[in-house]
């Protein structure tokens, strides 16, 4: 069974482990081409590489303890000769909820946005100029607070899919292909190339599941052949706002450097919160109360990007938190005992639920969802984001919780 668990310590492996490697495999040449990486990196401490190995070989042990801790509690506590059996109307009533929610709320909410800036050529004509920090969305549109509703639409796919799956029915066909138009456009217009890709990817596996044994395989082997799409992509959206279309050359060194920041950030965890100071469990309480209309507070990832790109950062970018910097900077190494050992027990929670669905589609389509959204989560863990932004984990994740809790079926004594 594939899960968050696994999409969770896969992406610490690609992040804490791998991309280090070849990182500092090719660091002369990736030096010349990037200097900070010279400054961030290469001229770091024996003591920053030590603690980031540390805190790293301790994530993975905290996470694994707690996820088994909350996986395996109350998992023998009924007799042999007992069952879950599955119950296909109540899944099925559960799904048509959500959809229905966030088909209303996420579609209705993402179509007066994009009316509101003029139609759907004009939003993807500022899609580049949303997605970065210089301007705020309030000068193209008077209700910029509705992009947070409107990602409720990315989660519609899933859900209308899984109805498909348990009850075949023309409308929910048709609700699967209009919320998975608008979600693309969505993905184009706010949340980037590359949640678009593991979006595409979630959908793809199903498909490859069906034909070939090692899907997972396929599955990474597509998201590193598909890294050339992100400049692809660039030039798409740089398209819609200059109407002027340039060939790109394909670079695997500009792709690793856009995933070292997690390795970065951790070497240089000790500076930071030299200069910036604790956030002392701030975010925990201002990511929710946020959510909130009118209300703005500080982000945990806006010392990052100063302390790494300069007071320059809302232009040029910012620089998101990976799970270890995120819990860092709240208590140093208890923040990060304290964020590992919630998540781990979170993930348990929901990866015991998607093992209690039964096998086939519904459950491949459940767990290629989790697993790439969780992945996500390693290096982008700044809270508010999470909250505001992965719709995608959190409903279905709730959705199969709900499933799972299912009536008792007494098999005789059968052996199971």
């Amino acid at each position: 069974m594939v899960g968050t668990y696994s999409g969770f310590v896969f992406a610490m492996l690609i992040y804490y482990i791998i991309i280090p490697i070849i990182l500092i495999s090719n660091i002369e040449s990736m030096s010349l081409k990037y200097s900070n990486i010279y400054t961030f990196i290469v001229q770091k401490d024996s003591q920053s590489y030590i603690l980031s190995l540390f805190l790293t070989l301790l994530c993975f042990f905290i996470f694994t303890m707690f996820y088994n801790i909350s996986y395996k509690r109350n998992f023998s506590i009924y007799p042999i000769n007992i069952v879950r059996e599955y119950n296909q109307k109540k899944a099925i009533k559960i799904y048509s909820f959500f959809a229905r929610l966030t088909l209303i709320v996420g579609g209705g909410a993402f179509l007066f946005l994009l009316i509101s800036m003029g139609g759907i050529t004009s939003a993807l004509k500022i899609a580049e100029i949303n997605r970065s920090f210089a301007v705020s969305l309030e000068e193209f549109t008077k209700y910029p607070l509705l992009v947070i509703p409107a990602r409720l639409i990315t989660v519609t796919p899933f859900l209308y899919l899984l109805l498909l799956i348990e009850k075949r029915k023309s409308s929910y066909l048709l609700f699967f292909s209009i919320s998975f138009l608008l979600a693309i456009i969505f993905f184009l217009f706010n949340a980037g190339r590359t949640h678009l890709i593991a979006f595409l990817l979630c959908f793809a596996f199903i498909y490859i599941k069906k034909y070939i044994r090692k899907s997972w395989t396929l599955i990474i082997v597509l998201g590193v052949v598909s890294l050339p799409l992100l400049d692809i992509m660039d030039q798409v959206f740089l398209f819609f706002s200059t109407h002027q279309l340039e060939l790109t050359t394909i670079d695997y060194s500009a792709y690793l450097y856009q995933f070292i920041h997690p390795f970065r950030n951790i070497l240089n965890l000790t500076e930071m919160v030299n200069i910036f100071g604790l956030r002392n469990g701030i975010d925990f309480v201002t990511s929710f109360i946020g959510l909130l209309p009118g209300l703005d507070f500080s982000k945990s990832y806006e010392n990052t990007s100063l302390y790494f790109i300069g007071e320059n950062w809302h232009i040029l970018g910012g620089i998101p938190n990976d799970f270890i910097t995120f819990g860092f900077i709240q208590f140093k190494t208890i923040g990060v005992i304290l964020i590992t050992s919630i998540l781990g027990f979170i993930f348990g929670i929901i990866d015991k639920s998607l093992n209690k669905l039964p096998n086939g589609i519904t459950k491949n389509l459940v767990s290629s969802a989790l697993v790439i959204n969780t992945f996500i989560i390693v290096s982008t863990a700044d809270l508010e984001p999470i909250i505001k932004g992965n719709f995608i984990l959190i409903i279905l994740s709730i959705s199969i919780i709900f499933t799972s809790n299912q009536k008792l079926k007494n098999k005789g004594n059968g052996i199971i």
